[in-house]
């Protein structure tokens, strides 16, 4: 099984075929490439797939249903104010978004911003 061409490698295939008007044959005879590695190459220019490729795939998964400004809002929020930080992810929606935006979505918001919550831990009673 022969190995991928290189870009310039490609790039002479290209001219040889389409410049200097060869044959597969005869561009293999000059080059010692396989007829499959000639096919490949002039399959396809490697700039134009990548660029085409880019086009073509775009972000996978469910969109985010907050914008950045309101994600903004929601860190202003959270960090302003003694309430903002002890309030639940469901008392944020409804205070700040009108129910608009779900508790998982301020969740979700929150984490990728590198918030974390955690659980305040009672006070242990002396018993001295």
């Amino acid at each position: 099984m022969g190995r991928h061409l290189t870009e310039e490698e490609q790039y002479r295939v290209r001219t040889l075929r389409f410049d200097a008007g060869k044959t597969y044959e005869e561009i293999g005879k000059i080059t010692g490439y396989t007829s499959h590695q000639i096919r490949g190459a002039l399959a396809e220019d490697p700039k134009e797939k990548r660029q085409r490729h880019a086009r073509e795939n775009r972000r996978r998964g469910r969109k985010r249903q907050l914008t950045k400004q309101q994600e903004e809002d929601l860190v202003e929020y959270v960090t302003s104010s003694k309430e903002g930080r002890e309030a639940s992810f469901l008392e944020i929606s409804m205070t700040l978004f009108n129910c608009v935006s779900g508790m998982y979505a301020i969740r979700a918001a929150l984490r990728r911003m590198g918030f974390k919550r955690y659980v305040p831990r009672h006070a242990t009673v002396s018993t001295q």
